[in-house]
């Protein structure tokens, strides 16, 4: 893993083993989270032959702490659009790179799904997004809290925090307006024009499974369930969750434009 910025935010690559494809893998973490939490996912994926990048969102690890208080969720869409764009991730001709496919965790597959463009990425994931459809009443309870008029900050509950210590992640305070707006339908999101696959967790207790299947229905997206609760990137039995996403992306997307000249068997470590 290295260290790297992009776009002015910090990020974390994971360069692949034995590349294989002409798509690079960009990460997008939940709220309070960062790029940390994708360490063993990425890690994974750079063992399969896939350039991973996970990115910090704006006002984390090392960043003035009050930072965070005046950040919205449109500040975040703006974060994803720099790196979208930016020379290490968007497609080059010259390098033979193509868009990228860009997976997202919790508000990172929210995101995901509201930035998605044809000239900018080739496929999205997102993984327990947080659609207001198929918020439990749980966590829209957490999320209320953001919704007081003094606050500016929303540390992360006990409940969170310990989910993610199950899973290797830690946590970091997040923006209060950014919790009103996801309950406020600010994340209205239009179709996405890609191939999109949602993925829920049968375990999770924040995003109902259910009613995200539903979600996805309606739009018309790929949908699959993992056994994991909303927090499970690094948790035990992840590498089940990455093989059939991994499975759906060469089908969707394409071997011509996901595989490196000189790979013919894109798919022999899935048999």
């Amino acid at each position: 893993m290295l260290e790297i910025r992009i776009a002015g935010l910090r990020a974390e690559a994971h360069p692949a083993e034995n590349p294989r494809y002409r798509s690079r893998m960009l990460l997008l973490h939940g709220l309070w989270g960062s790029a940390a939490a994708w360490r063993t996912f990425g890690s994974f994926l750079a063992h399969r032959g896939w350039e991973a990048v996970a990115a910090d969102l704006r006002a984390r690890r090392g960043d003035d702490e009050r930072a965070i208080e005046a950040v919205s969720l449109s500040d975040y869409r703006d974060d994803v659009v720099a790196l979208l764009e930016s020379e290490v991730i968007a497609a080059r001709a010259e390098e033979d790179r193509a868009p990228p496919v860009v997976i997202g965790h919790d508000l990172g597959g929210l995101l995901a799904l509201a930035t998605a463009d044809p000239g900018r990425c080739s496929a999205v994931v997102a993984l327990a997004p947080p659609v207001r459809a198929a918020v439990t009443d749980h966590y829209r309870r957490i999320l209320a809290r953001g919704g007081r008029w003094f606050r500016r900050r929303l540390r992360p509950p006990a409940s969170v925090s310990e989910q993610g210590e199950d899973a290797g992640v830690s946590f970091h305070d997040e923006s209060a307006r950014v919790a009103r707006e996801i309950l406020s339908d600010e994340t209205a999101l239009a179709p996405c024009p890609l191939p999109v696959l949602v993925i829920g967790g049968t375990r999770d207790q924040l995003v109902d499974p259910a009613r995200l299947r539903e979600f996805a229905e309606r739009r018309g997206y790929a949908y699959a369930e993992r056994d994991a609760g909303h927090w499970g990137l690094g948790g035990a039995g992840f590498e089940r969750q990455v093989d059939p996403m991994h499975r759906w992306l060469v089908k969707q997307v394409g071997t011509g434009l996901l595989r490196l000249s000189g790979y013919e068997d894109v798919d022999d470590e899935d048999g």
